[in-house]
């Protein structure tokens, strides 16, 4: 149970700061966003959970933990090799628009799904229930709500170590199915 809760926040963390950035730049369609990128996250972890799930099956059968691990922490190592080379500020943009168009949602969404992608294969291998599906798709909806709210109110000034954290989550989520 841990662990599912562990990996939806994990998941969701960029979703999160997301909408602390769009918040902060006080967008007043979010909404589109809020409709997009839940169903596409759930669509693309779908398609994954149930590759993952054939590969356990056709391949994995005793080897699930162990593969699913090693894909969460390459992916939590990939997230701290791309923090530490690509120190950009989410929150700050020369694009201050206040208006945000359903091209730009579907983009978002999309790109927002690859974790969600990735980390259905590794749930899939681990055998978690398909519960965590929908949980992970609440879990963006929350996230981005509570990070709009969070940033439009001006409460944070300056994010800093989103990817640093979301790393580490899935590196020790990765620890945790190999070794425990």
């Amino acid at each position: 149970m841990i662990a599912i809760v562990v990996l939806i926040i994990a998941v969701n963390i960029d979703s999160f700061f997301i909408g602390v950035s769009y918040g902060l730049r006080k967008y007043e369609d979010f909404y589109k966003l809020l409709l997009v990128a839940p169903p596409c996250g759930v669509l693309l972890m779908t398609v994954s959970y149930f590759g993952g799930e054939y590969l356990k099956v056709a391949f994995f059968e005793d080897w699930g933990s162990l593969v699913s691990g090693i894909i969460f922490f390459l992916l939590g190592l990939w997230l701290l090799i791309s923090h530490f080379t690509h120190r950009y500020d989410h929150t700050s943009s020369k694009d201050l628009r206040k208006d945000m168009t359903w091209k730009e949602a579907f983009i978002l969404a999309l790109v927002l799904g690859v974790d969600a992608f990735v980390a259905g294969i590794g749930v899939g291998l681990a055998g978690f229930g398909y519960i965590v599906i929908p949980l992970v798709g609440l879990g963006t909806v929350v996230s981005m709500f509570k990070g709009y709210w969070l940033g439009s109110r001006d409460i944070l000034t300056q994010v800093q170590y989103r990817d640093l954290i979301a790393a580490v989550i899935l590196i020790l989520l990765g620890i945790s199915r190999v070794f425990v």
